[in-house]
């Protein structure tokens, strides 16, 4: 089968969310005085990721999401921090990130070589992930861009891809294949939109539903 039209998950697929969490975390607790060590950056992002669960589950809204993080990270650790003031100074630290997954770069370079067409397909707030993918050089491979906040609907859920096909150029869900690291966003949401799925699993080879695996982003281009 070849694809033509390849769907990239950004966060853990392209650019490197967890480096770059972990500064932006360490980065605003400096701002309200307080210093960060490895196992508060650990429970933040553990909290994060259950709430970004949640939120694909439709169960809690992304603007409620977004302050909720830092609300129960601060009454863990009784920090006396508006979670409100530190949700806008750590989005604006984040959206500075722009460490690549390896070898990203090589892999968008001969895919438009390729003639392949690409779009990123992330669930996130609007201005963090365009500012993350315009800062990291990256923007130019892309064809188009679609941020769960900006299409009002988030991964795995239908109806944020049928957002993204109807706003691709003789879209062919026969020739098109999503690529990401989240079984639940990215596999589930490629099999609720009928459309074939490959896990980027760098950790190693793991149980998963979709339809190819790879460990490294370049043998991407065996499948397509």
């Amino acid at each position: 089968m070849s694809y033509d039209i390849l769907l990239l998950d950004n966060d853990r697929t392209l650019l490197d969310f967890d480096k770059g969490e972990k500064k932006a975390v360490t980065d605003s607790l400096k701002s309200f005085k307080v210093k960060a060590n490895n196992k508060i950056c650990k429970d933040y992002a553990e909290i994060n990721n259950s709430l970004w669960l949640e939120h694909e589950k439709g169960l809690i809204e992304k603007k409620d999401l977004i302050v909720k993080r830092f609300k129960i990270l601060f009454e863990k650790y009784s920090l006396n921090i508006d979670p409100v003031a530190f949700s806008v100074v750590y989005e604006n630290n984040l959206s500075k990130s722009t460490q690549r997954i390896k070898h990203a770069k090589k892999l968008l370079v001969k895919l438009k070589k390729l003639g392949k067409r690409v779009y990123v397909v992330t669930n996130g707030t609007a201005t963090v992930q365009n500012s993350r993918l315009n800062l990291s050089g990256l923007r130019k491979y892309f064809s188009g861009v679609f941020i769960s906040e900006e299409t009002g609907y988030a991964k795995p859920d239908a109806r944020y891809f049928e957002y993204c096909f109807n706003h691709i150029d003789n879209f062919d869900k026969e020739k098109t294949l999503l690529v990401g690291d989240s079984e639940s966003a990215d596999i589930q949401g490629a099999k609720n939109a009928g459309i074939k799925s490959c896990l980027f699993s760098p950790q190693g080879i793991k149980p998963t539903q979709a339809d190819y695996v790879i460990t490294d982003l370049l043998q991407l281009l065996k499948i397509i």
